[in-house]
Protein backbone atom coordinates (compact mmCIF):
# COMPACT_ATOMS: atom_id res chain seq x y z
CA UNK A 1 0.00 0.00 0.00
CA UNK A 2 1.36 3.48 -1.55
CA UNK A 3 1.73 5.97 1.62
CA UNK A 4 0.08 9.21 0.68
CA UNK A 5 2.35 12.04 0.89
CA UNK A 6 0.24 15.18 2.41
CA UNK A 7 1.43 18.66 0.26
CA UNK A 8 0.81 22.24 1.45
CA UNK A 9 1.34 24.77 -1.44
CA UNK A 10 2.73 28.21 -0.09
CA UNK A 11 2.07 31.01 -2.67
CA UNK A 12 -0.86 30.74 -5.18
CA UNK A 13 0.06 32.55 -7.77
CA UNK A 14 0.89 32.28 -11.38
CA UNK A 15 3.65 29.50 -11.26
CA UNK A 16 1.27 27.45 -8.31
CA UNK A 17 -1.53 28.04 -10.74
CA UNK A 18 -0.01 26.43 -14.27
CA UNK A 19 3.06 24.42 -12.88
CA UNK A 20 2.78 22.81 -10.07
CA UNK A 21 -1.01 22.32 -8.78
CA UNK A 22 -2.23 20.68 -11.98
CA UNK A 23 0.64 18.08 -12.10
CA UNK A 24 0.25 18.05 -8.39
CA UNK A 25 -3.52 17.23 -8.67
CA UNK A 26 -2.86 14.51 -11.39
CA UNK A 27 -0.48 12.56 -9.51
CA UNK A 28 -1.23 9.49 -7.59
CA UNK A 29 -0.47 9.01 -3.91
CA UNK A 30 -0.13 13.15 -3.37
CA UNK A 31 -2.72 14.73 -1.29
CA UNK A 32 -2.64 18.52 -1.54
CA UNK A 33 -4.38 19.50 1.41
CA UNK A 34 -4.07 23.02 2.33
CA UNK A 35 -2.82 26.04 0.54
CA UNK A 36 -1.29 29.76 1.83
CA UNK A 37 -1.49 33.17 0.81
CA UNK A 38 -1.30 36.13 2.19
CA UNK A 39 -4.05 37.63 -0.08
CA UNK A 40 -6.91 35.46 1.20
CA UNK A 41 -9.03 36.00 -1.94
CA UNK A 42 -6.78 34.20 -4.14
CA UNK A 43 -6.09 31.37 -1.52
CA UNK A 44 -9.93 30.81 -1.42
CA UNK A 45 -10.36 31.09 -5.35
CA UNK A 46 -7.26 28.64 -5.87
CA UNK A 47 -8.63 26.16 -3.07
CA UNK A 48 -11.97 26.31 -5.16
CA UNK A 49 -10.23 25.61 -8.35
CA UNK A 50 -8.37 22.87 -7.75
CA UNK A 51 -10.70 21.42 -4.76
CA UNK A 52 -8.12 21.96 -2.00
CA UNK A 53 -10.08 21.20 1.30
CA UNK A 54 -8.20 24.10 3.29
CA UNK A 55 -7.13 27.44 2.60
CA UNK A 56 -4.89 29.96 4.77
CA UNK A 57 -3.42 33.26 4.86
CA UNK A 58 -1.21 32.67 7.87
CA UNK A 59 1.91 29.92 7.16
CA UNK A 60 2.30 29.74 11.10
CA UNK A 61 -1.61 28.16 11.66
CA UNK A 62 -1.19 26.21 8.70
CA UNK A 63 1.65 24.88 9.53
CA UNK A 64 -0.19 24.17 13.28
CA UNK A 65 -3.44 22.97 11.71
CA UNK A 66 -2.49 20.67 8.85
CA UNK A 67 -0.66 17.19 9.05
CA UNK A 68 1.61 18.15 5.82
CA UNK A 69 5.06 15.92 4.77
CA UNK A 70 6.22 18.71 2.26
CA UNK A 71 5.69 21.87 1.23
CA UNK A 72 6.23 23.78 -1.76
CA UNK A 73 6.88 26.71 -2.01
CA UNK A 74 5.62 29.17 -4.54
CA UNK A 75 6.46 32.90 -2.68
CA UNK A 76 8.78 35.72 -4.32
CA UNK A 77 12.47 35.00 -3.76
CA UNK A 78 13.41 37.05 -1.01
CA UNK A 79 10.66 35.57 1.03
CA UNK A 80 12.48 32.43 0.43
CA UNK A 81 14.41 32.26 3.81
CA UNK A 82 12.08 32.90 6.31
CA UNK A 83 9.92 30.35 4.78
CA UNK A 84 11.91 28.12 3.95
CA UNK A 85 13.95 27.73 7.15
CA UNK A 86 10.82 28.08 9.32
CA UNK A 87 9.18 25.04 7.06
CA UNK A 88 12.78 22.85 8.15
CA UNK A 89 12.66 23.92 11.71
CA UNK A 90 9.42 22.68 11.28
CA UNK A 91 10.55 18.83 10.62
CA UNK A 92 8.91 19.39 7.01
CA UNK A 93 10.66 18.87 3.50
CA UNK A 94 10.39 21.32 0.95
CA UNK A 95 10.31 21.96 -3.12
CA UNK A 96 11.25 25.70 -3.41
CA UNK A 97 11.03 27.58 -6.84
CA UNK A 98 14.47 28.93 -8.27
CA UNK A 99 16.71 30.34 -6.60
CA UNK A 100 16.85 29.46 -3.00
CA UNK A 101 17.83 32.68 -1.88
CA UNK A 102 19.04 35.78 -2.56
CA UNK A 103 22.27 35.60 -0.30
CA UNK A 104 24.77 32.88 -0.09
CA UNK A 105 25.10 32.62 3.92
CA UNK A 106 21.30 32.20 3.28
CA UNK A 107 21.70 29.47 1.71
CA UNK A 108 24.32 27.88 3.26
CA UNK A 109 21.99 28.11 6.82
CA UNK A 110 18.95 26.39 5.01
CA UNK A 111 21.42 23.70 3.76
CA UNK A 112 22.41 23.16 7.79
CA UNK A 113 19.17 22.89 8.78
CA UNK A 114 17.63 21.04 6.43
CA UNK A 115 20.54 17.80 7.12
CA UNK A 116 20.30 18.50 11.02
CA UNK A 117 16.83 18.11 11.14
CA UNK A 118 17.07 15.29 8.20
CA UNK A 119 14.64 16.87 5.76
CA UNK A 120 14.59 17.71 1.94
CA UNK A 121 15.30 20.74 0.66
CA UNK A 122 15.57 21.16 -3.11
CA UNK A 123 15.01 23.71 -5.69
CA UNK A 124 12.20 23.72 -8.76
CA UNK A 125 14.78 23.88 -12.32
CA UNK A 126 12.73 23.00 -14.65
CA UNK A 127 14.64 24.05 -17.88
CA UNK A 128 17.39 21.65 -17.36
CA UNK A 129 14.02 18.90 -18.22
CA UNK A 130 13.60 20.44 -22.21
CA UNK A 131 14.67 16.80 -24.20
CA UNK A 132 17.38 19.05 -25.98
CA UNK A 133 19.19 20.08 -22.87
CA UNK A 134 19.31 16.54 -21.36
CA UNK A 135 20.40 14.82 -24.96
CA UNK A 136 23.21 17.41 -24.50
CA UNK A 137 24.38 16.88 -21.04
CA UNK A 138 24.09 13.13 -21.81
CA UNK A 139 26.70 13.77 -24.63
CA UNK A 140 28.87 15.32 -22.40
CA UNK A 141 29.17 13.06 -19.83
CA UNK A 142 30.00 10.63 -22.58
CA UNK A 143 33.10 12.13 -23.68
CA UNK A 144 31.41 13.29 -26.82
CA UNK A 145 32.83 16.90 -26.67
CA UNK A 146 36.16 15.57 -25.06
CA UNK A 147 37.22 18.02 -21.90
CA UNK A 148 34.84 20.97 -21.21
CA UNK A 149 36.53 24.20 -21.34
CA UNK A 150 34.13 27.17 -21.85
CA UNK A 151 30.58 27.58 -21.79
CA UNK A 152 28.75 30.70 -22.84
CA UNK A 153 25.27 31.30 -21.91
CA UNK A 154 22.96 33.83 -23.36
CA UNK A 155 19.50 35.01 -21.70
CA UNK A 156 17.61 37.86 -22.46
CA UNK A 157 13.75 38.08 -21.16
CA UNK A 158 11.31 40.77 -21.36
CA UNK A 159 10.82 43.33 -17.96
CA UNK A 160 8.73 41.38 -15.78
CA UNK A 161 5.69 43.43 -16.48
CA UNK A 162 5.27 40.89 -19.36
CA UNK A 163 4.13 38.27 -17.16
CA UNK A 164 3.04 39.60 -13.43
CA UNK A 165 2.19 42.70 -12.11
CA UNK A 166 4.15 42.06 -8.67
CA UNK A 167 7.27 44.37 -8.79
CA UNK A 168 9.01 42.29 -6.23
CA UNK A 169 11.35 41.70 -8.71
CA UNK A 170 12.30 44.92 -8.84
CA UNK A 171 15.49 45.24 -5.78
CA UNK A 172 18.84 45.61 -6.46
CA UNK A 173 19.67 42.13 -7.74
CA UNK A 174 16.84 42.70 -10.75
CA UNK A 175 17.20 40.62 -13.80
CA UNK A 176 20.38 38.43 -11.84
CA UNK A 177 16.97 36.69 -9.95
CA UNK A 178 14.32 36.65 -12.86
CA UNK A 179 15.45 33.81 -15.57
CA UNK A 180 19.24 33.67 -14.84
CA UNK A 181 18.86 31.25 -12.20
CA UNK A 182 18.15 28.88 -14.91
CA UNK A 183 21.38 29.38 -16.94
CA UNK A 184 23.47 29.47 -13.87
CA UNK A 185 22.02 25.88 -13.25
CA UNK A 186 22.47 24.67 -16.53
CA UNK A 187 26.19 26.21 -16.40
CA UNK A 188 27.08 24.61 -12.98
CA UNK A 189 25.14 21.09 -14.01
CA UNK A 190 27.44 21.47 -17.66
CA UNK A 191 30.65 22.20 -15.79
CA UNK A 192 30.72 19.30 -13.29
CA UNK A 193 32.75 21.68 -11.32
CA UNK A 194 32.63 23.52 -8.05
CA UNK A 195 32.12 27.90 -8.95
CA UNK A 196 34.73 29.20 -7.30
CA UNK A 197 35.26 32.66 -8.82
CA UNK A 198 33.11 35.16 -9.73
CA UNK A 199 33.50 38.53 -12.00
CA UNK A 200 30.67 40.89 -13.07
CA UNK A 201 30.02 44.19 -15.03
CA UNK A 202 26.55 45.85 -15.57
CA UNK A 203 24.07 47.41 -13.25
CA UNK A 204 21.20 50.05 -13.71
CA UNK A 205 21.00 50.97 -17.46
CA UNK A 206 17.88 52.98 -17.42
CA UNK A 207 17.41 56.63 -16.17
CA UNK A 208 15.78 56.24 -12.87
CA UNK A 209 15.39 52.08 -12.58
CA UNK A 210 17.33 51.65 -9.34
CA UNK A 211 17.75 47.63 -9.98
CA UNK A 212 20.20 45.67 -11.76
CA UNK A 213 19.11 45.01 -15.45
CA UNK A 214 21.74 44.03 -17.49
CA UNK A 215 24.69 42.52 -17.06
CA UNK A 216 28.00 40.29 -17.85
CA UNK A 217 28.42 37.62 -15.89
CA UNK A 218 32.20 35.51 -15.95
CA UNK A 219 33.01 32.12 -13.54
CA UNK A 220 35.58 29.77 -13.17
CA UNK A 221 35.00 26.84 -12.12
CA UNK A 222 37.65 24.61 -9.56
CA UNK A 223 38.31 22.19 -12.58
CA UNK A 224 39.64 24.93 -15.08
CA UNK A 225 35.86 25.14 -16.67
CA UNK A 226 35.57 28.64 -17.81
CA UNK A 227 31.62 30.50 -18.50
CA UNK A 228 30.58 33.49 -19.96
CA UNK A 229 26.74 34.86 -19.21
CA UNK A 230 24.67 37.95 -20.78
CA UNK A 231 21.60 38.63 -19.32
CA UNK A 232 19.62 41.98 -19.87
CA UNK A 233 16.06 43.04 -19.70
CA UNK A 234 16.67 45.45 -22.26
CA UNK A 235 17.17 43.51 -25.38
CA UNK A 236 13.85 43.97 -27.04
CA UNK A 237 13.99 39.76 -27.27
CA UNK A 238 13.91 36.81 -25.75
CA UNK A 239 16.73 34.35 -26.14
CA UNK A 240 18.04 31.47 -24.01
CA UNK A 241 20.39 30.15 -26.13
CA UNK A 242 24.17 27.86 -24.58
CA UNK A 243 27.59 26.95 -26.17
CA UNK A 244 29.04 24.17 -24.64
CA UNK A 245 32.88 23.92 -26.22
CA UNK A 246 35.22 20.85 -25.69
CA UNK A 247 38.40 19.85 -27.00
CA UNK A 248 36.70 17.53 -28.90
CA UNK A 249 33.25 19.47 -30.29
CA UNK A 250 31.01 22.08 -29.88
CA UNK A 251 27.03 22.04 -29.12
CA UNK A 252 24.99 24.88 -29.17
CA UNK A 253 21.66 24.58 -27.68
CA UNK A 254 18.77 26.83 -28.41
CA UNK A 255 16.66 26.18 -24.84
CA UNK A 256 13.33 27.39 -25.65
CA UNK A 257 13.07 26.25 -29.49
CA UNK A 258 14.46 23.08 -27.33
CA UNK A 259 16.86 22.44 -30.39
CA UNK A 260 20.37 20.93 -29.83
CA UNK A 261 23.14 21.21 -32.81
CA UNK A 262 26.52 19.60 -32.25
CA UNK A 263 29.45 20.67 -34.39
CA UNK A 264 32.40 18.42 -35.12
CA UNK A 265 35.51 20.08 -36.81
CA UNK A 266 34.96 22.91 -39.43
CA UNK A 267 31.10 23.25 -40.30
CA UNK A 268 30.35 23.22 -44.27
CA UNK A 269 27.41 24.82 -45.89
CA UNK A 270 26.05 21.09 -46.12
CA UNK A 271 26.27 21.37 -42.61
CA UNK A 272 24.51 24.65 -42.06
CA UNK A 273 21.78 23.59 -44.44
CA UNK A 274 20.99 20.10 -42.73
CA UNK A 275 21.05 21.72 -39.51
CA UNK A 276 18.36 24.12 -40.73
CA UNK A 277 16.12 22.01 -41.82
CA UNK A 278 16.22 20.04 -38.43
CA UNK A 279 15.79 23.16 -36.59
CA UNK A 280 12.78 23.75 -38.58
CA UNK A 281 11.30 20.34 -38.15
CA UNK A 282 11.85 20.74 -34.11
CA UNK A 283 9.71 24.07 -34.28
CA UNK A 284 6.65 23.19 -37.08
CA UNK A 285 6.80 19.88 -34.46
CA UNK A 286 6.54 21.96 -31.47
CA UNK A 287 4.17 23.78 -32.70
CA UNK A 288 1.48 21.28 -33.54
CA UNK A 289 2.29 19.71 -31.00
CA UNK A 290 1.65 22.51 -28.57
CA UNK A 291 4.92 22.03 -27.07
CA UNK A 292 6.02 24.66 -27.96
CA UNK A 293 3.58 27.04 -26.53
CA UNK A 294 3.97 25.18 -22.76
CA UNK A 295 7.56 25.36 -22.83
CA UNK A 296 9.13 24.33 -19.15
CA UNK A 297 5.55 24.47 -17.90
CA UNK A 298 5.59 20.76 -19.07
CA UNK A 299 7.90 19.53 -16.80
CA UNK A 300 6.44 19.99 -13.57
CA UNK A 301 5.30 16.43 -13.41
CA UNK A 302 8.61 15.65 -13.90
CA UNK A 303 10.05 17.33 -11.15
CA UNK A 304 7.31 16.64 -8.72
CA UNK A 305 7.55 13.27 -9.22
CA UNK A 306 11.26 13.41 -8.73
CA UNK A 307 10.47 15.09 -5.87
CA UNK A 308 8.07 12.68 -4.33
CA UNK A 309 10.05 9.56 -5.30
CA UNK A 310 13.00 11.52 -3.34
CA UNK A 311 10.78 11.41 0.07
CA UNK A 312 9.83 7.62 -0.69
CA UNK A 313 13.67 7.34 -0.69
CA UNK A 314 13.08 6.22 -4.18
CA UNK A 315 15.33 7.99 -5.64
CA UNK A 316 17.87 11.30 -5.68
CA UNK A 317 16.21 14.68 -6.48
CA UNK A 318 18.66 16.88 -8.85
CA UNK A 319 19.12 19.66 -6.81
CA UNK A 320 19.58 19.76 -3.04
CA UNK A 321 19.99 22.92 -1.08
CA UNK A 322 23.83 21.95 -0.64
CA UNK A 323 24.54 21.95 -4.09
CA UNK A 324 22.38 24.90 -4.81
CA UNK A 325 25.52 26.38 -3.26
CA UNK A 326 27.44 26.76 -5.94
CA UNK A 327 24.06 28.72 -7.77
CA UNK A 328 23.37 31.15 -5.06
CA UNK A 329 27.21 31.60 -5.09
CA UNK A 330 27.52 32.70 -8.31
CA UNK A 331 24.21 35.23 -7.99
CA UNK A 332 24.89 36.91 -4.94
CA UNK A 333 28.68 37.29 -6.00
CA UNK A 334 27.51 38.60 -9.42
CA UNK A 335 25.53 41.28 -7.26
CA UNK A 336 28.93 42.09 -5.09
CA UNK A 337 30.98 42.33 -8.34
CA UNK A 338 28.82 44.80 -10.14
CA UNK A 339 28.22 46.59 -7.07
CA UNK A 340 32.40 47.09 -6.13
CA UNK A 341 33.04 48.32 -9.82
CA UNK A 342 34.41 44.99 -11.36
CA UNK A 343 36.13 43.22 -8.32
CA UNK A 344 36.69 39.49 -8.82
CA UNK A 345 34.73 37.85 -5.93
CA UNK A 346 36.12 34.49 -4.70
CA UNK A 347 34.08 31.29 -3.00
CA UNK A 348 37.09 31.84 0.00
CA UNK A 349 36.08 35.13 0.78
CA UNK A 350 32.09 34.20 1.35
CA UNK A 351 32.94 30.88 3.19
CA UNK A 352 35.47 32.69 5.85
CA UNK A 353 32.28 35.14 6.71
Amino acid sequence: MVVVIKVGLIGAGMIARKGHLPALKRMSGVEVVAVVDVNEKVAERVAREFSISKYYTDLDEMLKGEDVDALIVCTPTPTHYDIVMKCVNEGRSVLVEKPLCIKYEEALDIAKAAEEQGVQVCVVYNYRYFPAVVRAYRRVIKGYLGRVLTLNGTIFSHFPVAWTRATWLYHEGGVLYDFLPHMVDMIVWFSGGKSCKVVSFGGDYLPSGGFTNHAQIMVEFDNGVLSSISTSWLMGTQIFNLNVHGTAGHIFLDVRYNFMKEIHGTPTPLDDAISFAQYMVNVVKGVLSGYLFVGALAHYPIILRKFMLSLRRKGRYPVTAREELDRVFILDAALTSIKSGGRMISREEYERH
